[in-house]
């Protein structure tokens, strides 16, 4: 029953989020954004190099979902397969690779739709490299667990 579960879950929630990344995100929004380029309204917007303040309020909020990652790892690390920090580190990497579409779903995707091998390969690099540095520095630098009361020396 718990596979059950685990398999309907997994189904029901990728299909209410594809069925409205398609529907608005390619559709509604998709929309509105070539209206709003055809008339003019993002012709201000700033273009690379950035002014130093875009790239400071870049790299502040880039720490919002650094620390989700760092909340997930405080969660979950007792959980992992493994004795080591780097053992768990690395299961840790993995399960926040799944997670990300970024990870498969998006070099996966690039492939179907014909981009060439050498450009997806550039492309996919940076997520399978930022990915395991971020979870590993997490993994060694966080705070340690605390030992639970029986596990304390008398």
């Amino acid at each position: 029953m718990i596979a059950i579960r685990i398999v309907l879950a997994t189904a029901v929630a990728a299909l209410a989020g594809f069925a409205f990344h398609v529907v608005y995100g390619r559709g509604f929004a998709q929309d509105y954004l070539s209206s709003a380029g055809e008339s003019g309204r993002l012709a201000d917007l700033l273009q690379e190099p950035y002014p130093t303040y875009v790239v400071t309020i870049a790299a502040l909020t880039a720490l919002i979902p650094t620390l989700g990652k760092v909340i997930a790892w405080l969660l979950v690390r007792d959980k992992l397969p493994g004795v080591t920090t780097a053992c768990k580190a690395l299961w840790f990497t993995g399960l926040m690779m799944l997670i990300s579409q970024d990870f498969l779903r998006m070099p996966i995707m690039n492939l179907l739709v014909g981009m060439p091998i050498d450009v997806w390969a550039v492309l996919s690099a940076e997520q399978w490299v930022v990915v395991p540095i971020t979870c590993f520095l997490i993994a060694f630098i966080a705070p340690p667990r605390e030992p639970k009361p029986s596990e304390k020396p008398s």
